[in-house]
């Protein structure tokens, strides 16, 4: 199958996995920083559509980010790619990266949320495409980046 095959059937399946998933889902792609999923069910995050996310791609994280937020959201991608290089690319699959951030939600409101990525697709040595999921968070520890393996280690 290939890559473009595989990633139909994968967006498809997020299709009908967000009619029941209350968390928003994303598919990014790291070169082109463009989005090419995003889950619609209600919305996708915060008050904010599909289409406003995927019509900003990567830049949309940081634009819905809290002012003091927005340092840490414009490096945070890069810092992730960073980490899957370091790891063999044949383990990359066995880590989830997390992080928590505020973003304003559309109701001008603040609300923490926390990010979760895993690699979808490695190729040219390196990660090209990321899965993302975006959760209620707790609290906030801070920038809280870390990385865990399939064993839900901290590395």
């Amino acid at each position: 199958m290939a890559v473009d095959e595989k990633l139909k059937h994968v967006v498809g399946t997020l299709d009908l996995l967000s009619s029941v998933m209350p968390c928003p889902a994303y598919i990014l792609d790291v070169d082109t920083e463009n989005i090419i999923y995003a889950s619609t069910y209600p919305l996708f995050v915060g008050g904010y559509s599909t289409i406003e996310a995927k019509s900003s791609g990567k830049k949309f994280f940081t634009l819905i980010s809290a002012p003091e937020d927005r340092i840490f959201i414009e490096g945070v991608f890069e810092k992730i790619d960073e980490f899957y290089n370091k790891v063999s690319l044949e383990k990359a699959h066995n880590f989830s990266i997390s992080f928590n951030c505020s973003i304003i939600a559309k109701n001008g409101e603040h609300v923490m949320v926390n990010h979760q990525i895993v690699p979808l697709l490695i190729g040219e040595n390196r990660v090209k495409i990321v899965f993302g999921m975006i959760f209620p968070a707790v609290h906030s520890r801070g920038h809280d980046l870390s990385a865990r393996d399939k064993h839900c280690m901290l590395r």
